[in-house]
């Protein structure tokens, strides 16, 4: 048989990669095999997966310009737009968009939404010859489908080797028995081959190291088709990396990063620097000491007045500091500067306390103020953090000794030296913040989005009491929000788009309200009430919520009342969370999210089953990713604090049917929920527990040693 251009061009592939696996035989490295995604969105070789996962808190994207096999003949061109999370350590998930504007069968072509889902079977020990299985799905949900399959497959690396064998049920990908083979000639070069029912395809993949030390990937796949008769390379272009950086606050810190430097205040290394201290290392003598035992001089009152001057100067506020019975140092704070999560600012003041602990007292107790309502209490030995603080080994033992509960003590007993200092009360705080829709597989456009900014202006007036005023003005938008298309109603011009005020009071130790009034969206006016109870330890809460608006243009009521409860499992921060009852668009039904945090980054997942006001019943499903869009350090509070969205929340979902086209865009099971809410502004995005703070110690001592010893 004649060799073709396209066969020439595979075997000539084929050689160079044989070539670089000879080059290769004496630098491959023993490291574990690099896991990507293929080009269908899942973890894989080129279009057949594997039993590996996306790393457990990562996300890995990729573009590709592979055309569909089966559709080959009627495309032009083809587009697809994949990510694929490791939710867990056996569980991946994942979406697709794809997009072929030439595609006949559509009028104004091809656009898909689809998901993926892939699970690592558990319980099988890592051995030699002992294979990983997985099963998976993709293109699930919809009456239209063009890539549904489900499957089943097992992989295991011999050598440089990582052979993968499986079946698939189809019936658009996938039908019938596959396997491939990926062989690694360097930590950074992997050579692919598989036959994926339909055809055989070759190929190869890079992936960068970590970028200047940053946790970052990037991953570049070449990939021909050796029965394709044009024999087109097709490519993949694809990011990798963490969810969200922890900030160590999960495992103890390497000796290598425990000698970066942080700034201290004297006594420093030239420069202002002072390295931090590696696990198991004595503390320094002397004047080098990181953390001294006592002040060097002067009464009781002249130390804890030090103590809360330099606390204020930091910029916490309603500060108030004494001392009780049995050598108790007692610390009242507010933490309106490291925002970002609650452990950071409890990290420093515990640091420095324990610090500048006068001589005599020998336990801490810190209570945590929100817009000046105590809610929070942690207790500590003062040497057991001080010598956390200098020596992460001896974390188990503080660990322990800590004790964190919103059952506070009271003051009975405590001697303050002062009324509370450095106040928050009309000490205004501007959030600055872009507001962003997106709209992906319309009919009429692939994506459709539209930008603002939001500027969110909070005002303490008294205890528990903040007004807050926002406006929106849109910056920029797509074409089918112009006048006269399609998504016109959805923009709206720059406007006041809430003005409210908020009165939170602490019911009990465990139970809260937030009371609202004003405006609560730019047309409607009315009350937005909240009410939470947190037994216990924090693993289960109950929540109701209630709001009643009067549209002003239409003068047309609308009353929402919703019940929720949610479960948390501590060890993963993971949360199940069922809510129930009327939404806000008149919808009536239940929806239920699974939330996990990765450091401060929360993904979600999400179903809704919700009967509309016209008696219609719809289902949706959708993802959101939430994290602080700030700094881990804002500015001082005093006088007029800039900052940016302590949550920020992104969100894309799409109806789910078995009668038609999915359909995307339509505000369904909405729940009123604005930025000043119990959960957000008071419980630290409901991780204020003692389980959360004893899984994330090193998150205060990382805190404590970059911010809490600098100037």
């Amino acid at each position: 048989m004649p060799l073709t251009t396209p066969t020439l061009r595979s075997f000539t592939l084929l050689f160079f990669c044989s070539s670089l696996i000879l080059l290769a035989g004496t630098t491959v490295q023993s490291e574990e095999f690099h896991n990507a995604l293929s080009l269908q969105g899942f973890t894989g070789i080129l279009n057949t997966p594997t039993a590996t996962l996306t790393s457990e808190g990562h996300i890995y994207t990729l573009y590709s310009d592979q055309k569909e096999n089966s559709l080959r003949p009627q495309l032009k061109r083809e587009d697809s737009y994949m990510f694929s999370i490791g939710l867990f350590d056996l569980l991946e998930m994942g979406g697709r968009f794809t997009e072929a504007p030439s595609y006949s069968y559509i009028n104004g072509g091809l656009r898909d939404l689809s998901a993926n889902f892939k699970l690592q079977v558990p319980f099988i020990p890592r051995g030699k010859y002992i294979p990983q299985l997985a099963v998976g799905a993709q293109d699930l949900g919809g009456k239209i489908n063009y890539l549904r399959t489900v499957y089943a497959v097992a992989t295991e690396e011999i050598w440089r080797f990582r052979l993968s064998a499986g079946y698939g049920n189809g019936p658009d990908r996938m039908k019938g028995g596959f396997g491939g083979v990926e062989v690694k000639t360097f930590d950074w070069l992997y050579l692919l081959a598989e036959y994926d029912t339909r055809e055989t395809n070759v190929g190869l993949r890079l992936v960068t190291p970590e970028l200047f030390g940053i946790p970052v990937n990037l991953q570049v796949t070449i990939k021909s088709a050796l029965n394709d008769k044009q024999g087109s390379p097709e490519y993949g272009f694809g990011l990798q990396m963490p969810l969200g950086y922890d900030h160590h606050n999960r495992q103890p810190l390497a000796k290598a990063e425990e000698a970066a430097p942080v700034q201290k205040a004297e006594g420093s290394s030239p420069g202002g620097v002072q390295p931090a201290l590696a696990p198991g290392q004595p503390a320094p003598t002397g004047s080098e000491q990181t953390l001294s035992s006592s002040p060097a001089a002067g009464d009781r009152r002249a130390a804890l007045l030090e103590l809360r001057d330099r606390l204020a100067k930091d910029g916490f506020q309603n500060l108030r500091v004494g001392e009780g019975e049995g050598g108790l140092l007692v610390v009242e704070y507010e933490n309106g500067r490291y925002t970002s999560n609650e452990l950071d600012g409890m990290g420093i003041v515990a640091g420095i306390a324990a610090d500048m602990a006068p001589t005599g007292l020998d336990s801490l107790r810190l209570v945590l103020r929100k817009k000046g309502i105590a809610i929070f209490e942690v207790s500590a030995p003062i040497s057991g953090v001080k010598a956390f603080m200098v020596d992460a080994g001896s974390e188990e033992k503080l660990r322990d000794s800590i004790k964190a509960t919103p059952e506070l003590s009271g003051d009975r007993g405590v001697h303050f030296v002062s009324e509370a200092v450095n106040p928050a009360w009309l000490r205004p705080s501007l959030v600055l913040y872009p507001e962003l829709k997106t709209f992906i597989g319309m009919e009429n456009t692939p994506a459709d989005y539209l930008l603002s900014i939001r500027p969110d202006l909070y005002l303490p007036l008294w205890k528990g009491a903040v007004a807050n005023a926002r406006l929106d003005f849109p910056l920029s938008w797509s074409d089918s929000f112009d006048d006269g298309q399609p998504l016109r109603g959805s923009r709206q011009p720059s406007q006041l788009d809430r003005l409210m005020l908020f009165q939170a009071i602490r019911l009990a130790p465990t139970l809260m309200a937030d009371i609202g009034a004003g405006m609560i969206v730019h047309d409607s006016n009315g009350t937005l009430n909240e009410l939470l109870w947190q037994p216990g330890d924090g693993t289960h809460r109950f929540r109701l919520r209630q709001a009643f608006a009067v549209n002003s243009e239409t003068h047309a009521r609308n009353e929402v009342y919703l019940g929720a409860y949610r479960y948390r499992y501590a060890p993963l921060d993971l949360s199940l969370e069922a809510t129930v009852g009327r939404f806000w668009s008149r919808d009536t039904g239940f929806t239920v999210e699974l939330k996990r945090f990765f450091g401060d980054t929360a993904f979600s997942i999400y179903y809704k089953d919700v009967r509309s006001d016209v008696d219609e019943r719809i289902h949706a499903g959708g993802i959101q990713l939430s994290f602080p869009l700030t700094l881990r350090r804002e500015m001082s509070p005093s006088p007029v604090q800039l900052k940016g969205s302590d949550e920020w929340n992104y969100a894309q979902e799409t109806e789910i049917t078995s009668k038609g086209s999915n359909q995307v865009g339509r505000a369904i099971a909405i729940n009123p929920q604005p930025a000043f809410n119990l959960g957000t502004v008071f419980y630290n995005r409901d991780r204020l527990s003692e389980a959360y703070l004893k899984l994330n110690l090193l998150r205060l001592r990382d805190a404590y040693l970059r911010y809490g010893l600098s100037d």
